[in-house]
């Protein structure tokens, strides 16, 4: 990976994970999602863009174009690979993460509403355990 790409990989970390804990089981998933070759789908690059981007951009709200060019190189579930550059500035707990995940076959991961962190290899489980915590 490139510097760029392993910041922007650590943005990403820095921004899902909410403790330096979870920071390279997080990224052992982006990892693995990158390594084959499915989207990051990560909910952070939305908020990105609607919380950080967009307000300074269209102020108003109504510009549709700038909103499907901006989406088209940083909302992850769009995309292939990683966004055009670093939704955050990442600590260096996150660029740690990025550059020396976990060792995991994991592929999702979601959280409960108390910051429970929870990992799945296929889509199945994943889907089992949104269900058990309710998301």
């Amino acid at each position: 990976m490139t510097t760029d790409e392993v910041l922007t990989l650590a943005s990403i970390i820095q921004t899902e994970a909410g403790v330096p804990s979870e920071m390279p089981k997080v990224s052992a998933v982006l990892h693995n999602r990158l390594e084959r070759g499915m989207r990051l789908q990560c909910d952070v690059t939305y908020y990105y863009l609607e919380n950080a981007v967009m307000p300074y951009l269209c102020p108003d709200g109504s510009d549709d174009a700038v909103y499907e060019k901006y989406a088209d190189l940083y909302y992850t579930y769009r995309i292939d690979g990683l966004p055009l550059g670093a939704i955050c500035n990442p600590g260096s707990d996150a660029i740690a993460a990025a550059l020396y995940p976990a060792d995991t076959d994991d592929l999702y991961f979601v959280t409960d509403t108390d910051g429970n962190y929870y990992y799945s290899p296929t889509y199945e489980a994943h889907q089992k355990i949104c269900r058990e915590i309710g998301r």
